[in-house]
This record gives C-alpha cells, structure tokens and sequence, in this order.
C-alpha cells in the first residue's frame, strides 16, 4: 500500500469506530511527507499484464535514493516521536482484546490426548498432554511437553519452529529458533525427566523416523536448505548418515512424514515443482 492508502483505509477505521485510540492519528491534521519521483520506464509485459514500474530508478544505489531513504527515515522518527503516546495506547487496546488464557482444541494419538495453552502475561503457548484410557478417561494429571519461558531461558530472542513426540511417546523432538537467522537448534527432550538429552545445530526441520532416529534438513554455505541427514539419538552430529543432496540451486528439500507413519518423506521444492522421495 501506498502511504495515502494507509491513511485512507486508516480514517475508514476510524470512521467506523473499530478502535477508538485509531483517532490519535489525525488529531494533529496532516503531516509532512517526502515524495519520491516518478520516472519512465519500459514497461514490462508478463502474460497479458503489462507493468509500468514508476519506481526503478530505486534499483540502482545512488546520492538521489540515499537522500530520499534518509527523508523517509526523519519522517517516520518525526512521527513516531509525535504518537509516541497514541501508538502505545492503541497496542494497549489491542492486547486487551486478546484472551489471557485459553486453549486449542485436544487431539488424540494413541494413549494421550495433546493441546496448546496460553499462559497469562505470556506471549507463547505452552504444549501440554493428558493420559486417557481406552475410555478416552482421563487417567493422569497435565503434562507439560514445551513451556517456552522455559526453553527461552537466557536467550534475547527465541521462536518455536515445531514440537512432535516419538512414536513411543517417551520423547519429544523440538526446533528452536535462537538467532533470527531462521537457522534451527534441534532439541531432543526426555518427557520423563524434562532434561535436553541431544542437540543439533544449524538445521532447517527436522522429523521422526518409526525407528526412533530423526532426520533433518541443513543449510548450505548460501543458507539454503540442500541436504537430508539421518540422525540417532545420543550420537555425535559428525556421525549422521547423508540421505540426499539437493545440487539444483533453485530448488530446497523438506522433509515430512506420511500420514500412517510408516515412511519419511523428503521433497525438493522449487517454484514450478514438487518432487518427493519415499
């Protein structure tokens, strides 16, 4: 959007009287903005579509972009230090929209049923269990699989890739994010001591095997996700089996499991295809 339709669909909001700390935003009439020059350009023609980019002299760096980058930053240092107070109160008004607590949906698989909770003053879900007999009875009190106050703990930045469980459901395999980087940190966690039992680092996801063992994808040396490797718990990372290689540089490889659990898959992904192996 540009910053008129901003303002636009903003005023609307307004107007509707949706969010009623919204009003800060024009309480101090219009602001003053840069305005980027339009240039000519030959158009580019993609199927029946032609585009007529007014903005690609942006492409190339020049005196005349620097500048224009550094008005735009002023600006928005100005107008951020002018609503400092209104900007506050809105995210306010919409926490406060956000449920404190609450929980998903329980899931069954096999001898426990799983769910995700939200904790109050707290912006992640903690994954928890319950043990059911074949009654679907619950049989044993809440079990805490990843509380991410406490997986976070000592790291400035933390993000929750995913959370699966062995298929004997004595472990629970995690991937963190510690770094922003979107590269990975593999966690293997024993439910029944709540200990970290093994660690992989500088994967892209990671997945059981009906075997127990895990595997992952991993990042290259142009951060791109090419290789597949075979991991067994408790074994140093120098020791896990190459499964595939990925050389077509435009493409990645995933990996995910069937629906029966019976097989891993590994796909390459590109942007016109899909291929998955068994």
């Amino acid at each position: 959007f540009t910053r008129s339709q901003q303002q636009h669909f903003i005023k609307n909001i307004v107007n509707q009287k949706r969010f009623t700390s919204f009003s800060f935003l024009w309480k101090n009439g219009k602001i003053p903005k840069p305005q980027p020059k339009l240039s000519s350009s030959p158009p580019i023609y993609h199927n029946t579509y032609t585009i007529n980019d007014e903005f690609s002299w942006m492409q190339q760096r020049s005196k005349e972009l620097d500048k224009y980058l550094s008005d735009e930053t002023k600006y928005l240092e100005w107008w951020e230090g002018k609503q400092k107070i209104g900007i506050s109160n809105f995210v306010k008004e919409l926490k406060d929209r956000i449920p404190q607590t609450q929980n998903t949906i329980s899931e069954k698989n096999k001898n426990y049923i799983y769910y995700s909770k939200r904790k109050e003053h707290s912006d992640g879900w903690v994954i928890c269990r319950k043990k059911v007999n074949n009654k679907n009875e619950i049989i044993e009190d809440e079990e805490i699989i990843m509380d991410p106050d406490i997986e976070s703990a000592g790291f400035n930045y933390f993000n929750l890739g995913s959370c699966s469980v062995s298929d004997d459901e004595k472990f629970a395999l995690l991937t963190v994010e510690l770094h922003g980087n979107d590269e990975f940190e593999l966690r293997v966690k024993c439910l029944k001591t709540k200990k970290t039992i093994d660690k992989v680092e500088g994967i892209f996801f990671a997945q059981w095997c009906s075997d127990g063992s895990i595997i992952y994808a991993k990042f290259d040396q142009r951060h791109k996700p090419n290789k597949v490797y075979r991991h067994v718990v408790g074994d140093d990372q120098s020791k896990d089996q190459l499964l595939f290689e990925e050389f077509d540089p435009s493409s990645i490889v995933y990996v995910s499991r069937t629906k029966d659990g019976m097989f891993g898959v590994i796909s390459s992904i590109s942007r016109s295809s899909i291929i998955s192996f068994l």
